[in-house]
């Protein structure tokens, strides 16, 4: 029982289309796939999107030769509106040689948009934070970032964005979401 050629032709057609069904399914869950994996990769830059506009950096300015430079953070905002709980976490050493000595934390309960500078203290870690040319003005100098003395940097800048998410940016500038309990 060969069966007649229409037939024949029949069972070939429903096997091409049975091939081609499972090969368009097959394609169909690569670009759903792809989509997906595209919807992440926005949804993950729209979430960071404020907290990849701040950062801190160690800066000093020009002293006489005979006084050693002074400690100071520069902290960046770029984003069009504040961040909340400010921790910048920072070690300092005179020298690349010499071993790098954690300071205290720079802490603000809020940063508003813009450049922001906080020079060390006598009698307290750091002095109020002022507006980097304000602070500029004041030592005749202006703000030097220091980029050539690995154990003078800026080691995490942690804060609570715009919308209630916890972020802290690390040594590297890598940014990391923080969960409620997490502190740096």
């Amino acid at each position: 029982m060969m069966g007649t050629v229409p037939e024949w032709i029949s069972v070939l057609v429903a096997a091409a289309a049975l091939i081609a069904a499972v090969w368009a399914g097959l394609t169909s869950k690569r670009l759903f796939d792809v989509e997906r994996k595209r919807d992440e990769v926005a949804l993950d830059r729209r979430e960071k999107e404020q907290a990849s506009e701040i950062a801190a950096w160690s800066v000093t300015y020009d002293t006489p030769a005979d006084q050693p430079s002074p400690k100071g953070l520069l902290i960046h905002n770029s984003s069009n509106a504040p961040v909340f709980d400010v921790k910048v976490l920072s070690t300092y050493s005179k020298t690349k040689r010499d071993t790098p000595e954690t300071q205290k934390p720079l802490t603000m309960s809020v940063l508003t948009p813009g450049d922001y500078a906080a020079i060390e203290d006598d009698k307290f870690p750091w002095k109020f934070p002022e507006t980097q040319s304000r602070v500029e003005e004041k030592v005749h100098s202006r703000l030097r970032p220091v980029t050539n003395n690995p154990g003078w940097m800026v080691t995490g800048i942690a804060f609570v964005d715009s919308y209630g998410t916890s972020w802290l940016r690390d040594e590297r500038g890598q940014l990391l979401r923080l969960e409620k309990e997490e502190t740096p």
